[in-house]
């Protein structure tokens, strides 16, 4: 049956988003999307299962494969890169690991040619370069690695590449898992590649460690943010600082002691005038996530290994109460992690809930 109404890649891209996101059913996007190619569906060069993969939207894509989408079309962004939907997945910079390893099983799953030959850009020599899944995503996964291990990026930067590193060395070991056929000097880098440590476990004290971080945070509003990112990403996430009660101590003092409000920023940046979040003309508003790090604080409280610290539950329920007064918007961050199921497993997740109630 043909669609008689002509629809634009926005339409199809939005419904798709919002059957990814649970605001409409199965059968309401078969309604709106009903006798559309999706094969023929591009934003420019880039078919709409690649932009889905590359953007993490699961059900969209499992939505696109089941309804006729082909996995081994290929999509190109100018010369930058050229390659069919594992290569976009590849890209993912944004996802949790897990998301990235369920779409490119499912990619796998409906009939990829994991052997396939992509194309990309390689900057240093200028030129356009051809090899396979596991060459590209080593291209990525060193790049990345040069911005973790550089004391030049910032903390967030830094953060991202660790990220982005953790899930190509979990999606090309899928590859590889999957029969990719790679040569003896790939398949040399790629064991080094899977060798890097992300994870932040150098030995420390505690008390020297928390009095070196209050000593990193004492200073004035406009290098603060970036202090307190840099503490989250460099100190916070340590695995054997966790355990500790200086690690909640310096998780309150975070939140407590020295957040910043909007009027607080606004006096400073609109030269003297206090400006509340809602009343705001400006620019801050806009920038608002660049001052504030109860992101940070969320997301590392979204890891299950922070539960070796006893007062796991209560910093969570601190940040929920905090959070409105410095205009925050962490509710989507949060939703996710009580859909987590070590947390709707553990002792105290009523008690996280009734306090959401309390607030919203």
């Amino acid at each position: 049956m043909k669609n008689n109404t002509k629809k634009s890649f926005y339409d199809i891209s939005f419904t798709l988003g919002q059957l990814n996101i649970n605001n409409i059913t199965q059968k309401e996007a078969d309604k709106a999307l009903i006798g559309i190619d999706f094969n023929n569906i591009r934003d420019g060069d880039v078919l709409i299962l690649s932009i889905k993969v590359c953007e993490g939207e699961t059900k969209a894509v499992k939505y696109l494969l089941d309804n006729g989408a082909n996995p081994n079309l290929e999509s190109s962004s100018y010369h930058y890169y050229k390659g069919p939907a594992i290569l976009f997945a590849l890209r993912n910079n944004r996802s949790k690991t897990g998301i990235k390893l369920g779409i490119l099983k499912m990619l796998i799953d409906s009939g990829s040619n994991i052997n396939e030959t992509v194309q990309w850009y390689d900057e240093e020599q200028e030129k356009k370069v051809t090899g396979n899944y596991i060459e590209y995503g080593l291209e990525l996964g060193l790049s990345s690695l040069q911005v973790m291990n550089g004391n030049t990026f910032g903390a967030e930067s830094r953060k991202d590449a660790r990220s982005d590193i953790k899930g190509l060395q979990a999606m090309l070991s899928m590859l590889q898992q999957s029969g990719i056929n790679i040569n003896s000097e790939t398949t040399k880098k790629l064991e080094e590649f899977l060798n890097i440590k992300t994870e932040n476990n150098k030995k420390i004290d505690p008390k020297k460690l928390l009095k070196k971080a209050l000593t990193k945070l004492k200073v004035t509003n406009y290098y603060l943010p970036s202090a307190a990112k840099e503490i989250c990403y460099a100190y916070l996430e340590n695995e054997n600082f966790i355990p500790s009660k200086e690690w909640a101590e310096l998780i309150k003092h975070l939140i407590i002691k020295i957040s910043l409000t909007f009027e607080e920023v606004s006096k400073e940046v609109y030269e003297g005038k206090a400006v509340p979040f809602l009343d705001d003309e400006g620019w801050l508003s806009q920038g608002w996530d660049e001052y504030t790090w109860f992101g940070e604080l969320i997301e590392i409280l979204s890891n299950e290994n922070t539960l070796k610290n006893a007062e796991w539950s209560n910093l969570l329920i601190l940040i929920i109460k905090e959070h409105e007064k410095y205009d925050v918007d962490i509710e989507e961050a949060i939703e996710e992690l009580l859909e987590e199921p070590w947390v709707t497993s553990h002792q105290s997740y009523q008690k996280i809930k009734e306090e959401i109630a309390k607030i919203y």
